[in-house]
């Protein structure tokens, strides 16, 4: 078959198979769709190069084709009608509009307009879009090249760095005919050649390299973190990212007004740091008005911080991350979410924050594989978490689980008018103690321990004023000289400490200590612990400790003492015993005296009892505590109504709970 020609591009076709020539024409079809994939040229010229390189193209006006040079052969193709070719040099884009090349000044057809038109914001992604809209974009290597811009020659442009040409820090622009006023905020506002306002593509994510920051470490960022600070305050809600060490030398804050909301969120605590190196504080959050977000009737995503680290150079000064979000009374702020954060000092243990975080007035926060590292061995002053509110405001609960503390006076240390502490699988450990909890005004309640492991000097969990809580399945390890009560109860009641470990040395005071406990009707237990080389007391129970069942599952190992009641108006029970037994009542008289043997300790008992056979006619009336011997139980019986006594025998169930 005679072979043809396409009327598009001039492409070969029609051959038969094995046909003469097939090879060569397939050949030229593919070095000229070869180029077309690429469309750029080298210039617009009236004659060609005498000495071209290969990879070179070139418009010719004369017979406005494009050329292009392939393995020492100049090759050419005609122009389809609008299509576009952009100038390897510079940038610039043209489009053949079937005459000659003209510059591209916008497309052909947006949202139904058309012929040549400028781009609009909602050409360009802030709007509704044709779907065959092509839009050409222009590459400058960095911000101040974008600064030299003009919107003569494109409309859309990318930048491939903000300082240099590599990449860190590039966005994407579009020219805004309609703003002539907007100032340069160095990121997503940038003035240009004749006051042309080139607008960022934005998203919620906002990258901190596109607004300049270096995050290398040495230079200081502060400045670039300011604007980018700023721009999040306009917006309902942002994502601020960065990559690397952003070095800052002062303080800086975020004020968070209406319902807005704002996450930092890095790359990993070990690729994404904050390193303040100003010597006072760090990063403050605050809510401009109580309660402001309750206006908001959709929800927005909270405030959160994940993937990062807040670092400091300070010698125990200022406080790394200070939240104050101002809930009121029926209104409190949205929660908080942590993930992945680290507190720590920048390059050696004297280096800490004063405060890693301090929480005031928030909502509920919840806390995942965080770390607070607050210098290094020696150092008792700092504190890793506070957390308080005034009274008035909503109270909130703060969950802790799989965090880690090191060193310092404490790792939380709260006030009143808190709702609740859950710390799940958390470690504390070098510190002086792991938790201070103290309530001055009111009591409150909700703390929750289960599973970690503790190692402090002077006591893991103080606990002043706190009721309704539980210390379940954690490891207590205290080899300090230092004299510490490792769980040291005042003014509470109403818990639950069990299934634990406390392992000691000769620094132990007590394990356990309760005291000024007085409200009997809060009972509590301490049961099922395991308690190990104790130089003190293992359960040391002041004057007025309170109701407290000291369960028969403790085991005391090599302590100096098991329980130690000082107490005379306590009700401390323990070890439980019952029997079944068959009970003669002598008739004439009112009350009957009754002798019965008891595992040694329970002669000092009070019993309880009840008839088998349902003749519920008569009680135990008198625990004879001084006719008891170690193996034997003596107490009284007689009817409820006084009345003289029937001679029976009846089945008697009894129950006796020692004290120790």
């Amino acid at each position: 078959m005679v072979q043809r020609i396409s009327p598009f591009v001039e492409t070969k076709f029609g051959w038969d198979f094995g046909e003469s020539g097939w090879n060569l024409g397939m050949d030229e079809n593919l070095l000229k769709f070869s180029y077309l994939f690429d469309r750029n040229i080298d210039g617009v010229v009236s004659s060609l190069p005498t000495s071209p390189i290969n990879g070179s193209a070139y418009y010719l006006t004369t017979d406005k084709r494009i050329y292009y040079r392939v393995a020492n052969s100049w090759q050419s193709t005609p122009i389809p009608l609008w299509f576009q070719l952009t100038d390897r040099a510079t940038g610039v884009v043209y489009k053949f509009n079937g005459t000659t090349l003209v510059a591209a000044t916008g497309v052909n057809s947006v949202a139904g307009r058309g012929g040549d038109v400028v781009l609009t914001p909602a050409d360009v992604g802030l709007g509704s879009v044709n779907s065959q809209l092509q839009v050409s974009v222009r590459t400058v290597d960095t911000i101040a090249d974008l600064r030299l811009l003009s919107a003569a020659n494109s409309t859309r442009v990318r930048t491939l760095g903000y300082y240099t040409k590599n990449g860190v820090g590039g966005s994407e622009f579009y020219y805004d005919p309609s703003d002539t006023t907007s100032l340069d905020n160095g990121g997503t506002v940038i003035v240009g050649l004749g006051g042309a306002r080139w607008k960022a593509v934005v998203s919620d994510v906002i990258h901190c390299e596109t607004f300049g920051t270096k995050c290398d470490g040495s230079t200081d960022d502060s400045n670039a973190f300011d604007k980018v600070i700023a721009y999040a305050m306009t917006r309902e809600h942002s994502v601020i990212t960065w990559k690397g060490q952003m070095r800052l030398t002062r303080e800086h804050q975020v004020t968070i007004t209406g319902i807005q909301s704002i996450i930092f969120k890095g790359y990993g605590s070990d690729l994404s740091q904050l390193l303040f190196t100003g010597g006072g504080n760090g990063l403050i959050v605050r809510a401009a008005v109580a309660g402001a977000w309750w206006l908001d009737i959709t929800p927005a995503p909270r405030t959160g911080f994940s993937g990062m680290s807040i670092v400091t150079r300070n010698l125990t000064t200022g406080t790394g991350l200070l939240i104050d979000l101002k809930g009121i009374v029926g209104r409190p702020q949205r929660s908080l979410l942590f993930d992945d954060v680290i507190f720590r000092g920048h390059q050696s243990f004297e280096h800490t924050w004063a405060v890693g975080l301090a929480l005031n007035n928030t909502g509920q926060a919840w806390f995942n594989n965080c770390r607070w590292i607050m210098g290094g061995p020696g150092q008792t002053t700092a504190t890793g978490i506070t957390i308080s509110a005034v009274e008035g405001n909503d109270a909130a609960a703060y969950y802790f689980s799989h965090c880690e503390h090191l060193y310092g006076a404490a790792w939380i240390s709260a006030t009143d008018h808190i709702e609740g502490i859950y710390l799940t699988q958390c470690a504390s450990g070098g510190s002086n103690r792991a938790m201070s909890w103290v309530c001055t005004s009111s009591p409150e309640s909700g703390l929750h321990v289960v599973g970690g492991h503790y190692n402090n000097f002077i006591g893991s969990f103080y606990l002043d004023g706190v009721y309704h809580f539980e210390i379940v399945g954690c490891l207590f390890f205290h080899s300090e000289t230092t004299p510490s009560n490792i769980i040291d109860i005042r003014n509470g009641g109403s818990y639950t400490i069990t299934s634990n470990q406390f392992v000691g040395g000769p620094g132990v005071t007590n394990a356990i200590t309760v005291q000024n406990s007085p409200n009997g009707d809060f009972g509590s237990v301490i049961d099922s612990n395991n308690f190990s080389d104790l130089g003190g007391t293992a359960i040391f129970l002041t004057p007025t400790s309170g109701h407290v069942t000291v369960g028969s599952g403790n085991a005391y190992n090599n302590c100096a003492a098991g329980l130690v009641d000082s107490g005379t108006t306590n009700r401390v029970h323990s070890r439980k015993w019952s029997t079944v037994f068959n009970l003669p009542l002598v008739g004439g008289v009112t009350s009957q005296n009754v002798n019965i043997t008891v595992p040694t300790g329970f002669f000092n008992a009070a019993p309880e009892a009840a008839d088998l056979q349902g003749l519920a006619d008569w009680t135990i009336g008198f625990y004879n505590r001084a006719a008891s011997t170690a193996t034997n139980l003596s107490f009284s019986v007689r009817y409820l109504s006084g009345a003289t006594m029937v001679a029976k025998t009846t089945e008697v169930y009894i129950t006796a709970t020692s004290k120790q």
